[in-house]
This record gives C-alpha cells, structure tokens and sequence, in this order.
C-alpha cells in the first residue's frame, strides 16, 4: 500500500533538476573529452545515472533528493537492480516502442541513398518521400507514444495512489516520506 505518494509537480520537477545535471555533467564530459559524441555521452550517462544513483541511494537522485521524494517498492523496501530494470528499460520501451518501431521499418523500405545522409555524401532528396501509408503509421507511432505518455501522467496527477505506468511495471512509487520513515511504517505492517 502506498504512504504519502508524491504527486505530479514534484515529481516533474524531480525530473527537471535530473535532467539539467545530467546535461551538465555530459557537456563538462564531452567538452573535455570527445565533443563529437556529446549526445552519446548524454544517453549513457542518463541511463546509468536513472539506473543506478536510486539504488545505492535509498531511491533518490539528485533531482528527487531535491524535491524530497524517493522511489520505493510497493513493500516499503529500497529498490533493487531488477526492480530499476523494469521501471526504466521495460517502463521506457513501453512509451518509446510505437514510434520506434515505425521507423525503423520505414529506415529499411526507404531507397538505400537515405545511408549517404548519414555519411555526409549528397543526396536526392526527392528519392527520400515517404508513401502515406509510411506517413500514416509514424503519425500512429507518434500518437500513441504520446497517448501513453499522457496517460501515465493522469494517473500520477489524478489516481489516489499516484502510479505512472512504468511505476506499475515495477511494482514501485514514488513517495514522499524519508527511509526511516519508511522503515517504520513498514515495522508497523508487520
């Protein structure tokens, strides 16, 4: 059962400080380093950061320390590898899949020139008009990522136990209380 599950502000302002620190940390990273792969730092470090901080820390990070709140199973215990697992590459995949999908499928129909545009070379851009059945199903893909998008984010702002969908995959919330208080609400249950 949920305790003191935190809302949709918070949680979106959560999401708003991690984002920023993790663009940081990726620009400071690429700007030292490798400038050409900034957006591939981006991701690996968004993804490790997602996956592992919540879980060598009580279920926060940066930005959800910040906003006092943390992640949590349904159990009351801290969140495990596993449990990160299916909140953030099952979860992810869940509202990411339907435009994904399209796309790539639209990549391999498309004339083989669309390669040149990713090796720099000039192209016939006529050659590269997309049928509308091609159009139809990425708009689709589109929708529907951004259906289930809204959806997640009703049942956070909305529904009494606060549950996005990639929370629910997991068998986690998010809540507002501290891991000791937590902790004692959990001996209580038992």
């Amino acid at each position: 059962m949920e305790n003191n599950p935190a809302g949709f502000w918070v949680r979106l302002g959560a999401l708003f400080l991690d984002g920023l620190f993790i663009n940081l940390i990726a620009w400071l990273l690429g700007f030292m380093f490798i400038t050409s792969w900034q957006n591939g730092i981006t991701e690996i470090i968004q993804f490790l950061y997602l996956l592992v901080v919540p879980i060598v820390w009580y279920g926060y990070t940066i930005g959800k320390r910040a906003c006092t709140i943390r992640i949590i199973h349904m159990d009351g215990s801290n969140v495990r590898f596993w449990t990160m697992i299916k909140r953030n590459v099952v979860g992810g995949l869940l509202y990411v899949l339907p435009t994904t999908l399209p796309v790539i499928c639209l990549a391999l129909t498309l004339d083989t020139r669309i390669w040149a545009v990713f090796s720099f070379q000039t192209v016939d851009f006529p050659a590269l008009t997309l049928s509308n059945n091609a159009l139809t199903l990425l708009t689709a893909g589109l929708l529907l990522s951004f259906a289930l998008l809204l959806v997640s984010a009703f049942m956070v702002g909305v529904s009494k136990s606060r549950r996005s969908l990639h929370d629910l995959i997991a068998g986690t919330y998010v809540t507002r209380d501290t891991p000791n208080e937590t902790e004692m609400v959990y001996r209580e249950k038992i």
